[in-house]
């Protein structure tokens, strides 16, 4: 696949894809050129109580 140049599909989140060259986060493992699972993103959303 192509490089995504940094320009995301989606919001990180447990369970994503970001790319390691230009660290575009995608749903799917097809859509980036050098996929890395997310585990814990940097800016997770926290919860309203």
């Amino acid at each position: 696949m192509s490089c995504r140049k940094g320009k995301s599909k989606t919001d990180p989140k447990s369970g994503r894809y970001r790319c390691t060259d230009c660290g575009a986060v995608v749903k799917k493992k097809d859509e980036v050129c050098e996929p890395a699972k997310l585990k814990n993103p940097k800016n997770p959303k926290k919860k309203k109580q």
